[in-house]
């Protein structure tokens, strides 16, 4: 009699449980289809000014005979729910003191910069995406010394960057703040305006 009863139990709870991994099949699928349902109709129904969104990243310092300001809009646009793509305009001056050759004297080496970049964002989780970016810059670059009238010659230069990496997004999808590690694959020590290929950015999108 015991048996029979430990036999019954058994089946019953192996029935249980079979009925709960069904529902969870069933759950797990059905969840799956309405997330590919949801990116394969997203944004049908909304207005394309629903799909803009704005930020970008601003900064500045000072110190050590120098001095630099960085402002940098973005506006971009969701092509899908986890790819979009945007333009970021950026602008920065700086400022440096720099000696003369063989003196003490220095003189301050002001920059204006102005470029834009395009740059196109996959989210590959809900937080954490891919980033692939091209930067073009106009500046004033050092390109030789004036012995006779003790100043340093420049000339304009425009430089090529394309960044490649990723970034995290606490808040999760497009809006909110973010932090950036992009690495520049065109960089050149004696061409670049940037001082290293690593660049660090936080920003916020709305």
């Amino acid at each position: 009699m015991n048996k029979i009863l430990v036999i019954i139990t058994l089946l019953f709870l192996f029935n249980n449980n079979a009925i709960a991994q069904r529902k969870v099949q069933k759950l797990d699928t059905q969840k799956t289809e309405e997330q590919k349902k949801a990116e394969e109709t997203y944004g049908r129904n909304d207005n394309w000014k629903d799909r803009l969104f704005f930020g970008g990243n601003a900064g500045g310092g000072a110190g050590n005979g120098g001095a630099f300001i960085l402002i940098q809009p973005v506006v971009g646009y969701k092509i899908t729910e986890k790819f979009c793509a945007g333009l970021s305009p950026l602008y920065i001056y700086s400022s440096q003191n720099v000696g003369f050759r063989g003196t003490s004297k220095t003189i301050t080496l002001t920059n204006n910069v102005i470029g834009s970049s395009i740059f196109a964002r996959y989210y590959l989780l809900e937080t954490i995406f891919a980033n692939t970016e091209y930067l073009g810059l106009s500046f004033d670059q050092v390109t030789n010394f004036d012995q006779i009238n003790q100043q340093f010659i420049t000339e304009r230069k425009w430089n090529n960057s394309l960044f490649l990496g990723g970034g995290y997004s606490p808040s999760g999808g497009v809006s909110g703040v973010y932090i950036m590690a992009l690495y520049d694959l065109l960089w050149d020590k004696k061409t670049s305006f940037y001082p290293s290929p690593l660049d660090i950015r936080i920003g916020y999108i709305f």
